[in-house]
């Protein structure tokens, strides 16, 4: 019961993370929601095939997230639509 909990909660943190990436607006969940062990969390002996794309997914959003004030300056590589 509190894996699937777990995996409910990662899955709105991915969602939430991916409508803010795209549309900009501001993230509705902390970090502290999420499992402080994610990127291990998938290794865990309740874990099904899946719970490891989970763990990637969120990982990746980490990063993406904490790039994003870089790529919206004047300046940066990114700018808007496409790449310059």
């Amino acid at each position: 019961m509190m894996r699937n909990m777990e995996r409910t909660w990662l899955y709105v943190f991915i969602a939430d993370k991916s409508f803010g990436i795209t549309t900009g607006r501001t993230m509705c969940f902390s970090w502290k929601e999420i499992p402080a062990d994610v990127s291990t969390w998938w290794q865990k002996p309740a874990a099904t095939a899946h719970d490891r794309m989970i763990s990637e997914i969120v990982e990746m959003r980490v990063v993406v997230v904490s790039w994003q004030p870089y790529l919206l300056q004047p300046g940066s590589l990114w700018k808007g639509d496409s790449f310059s």
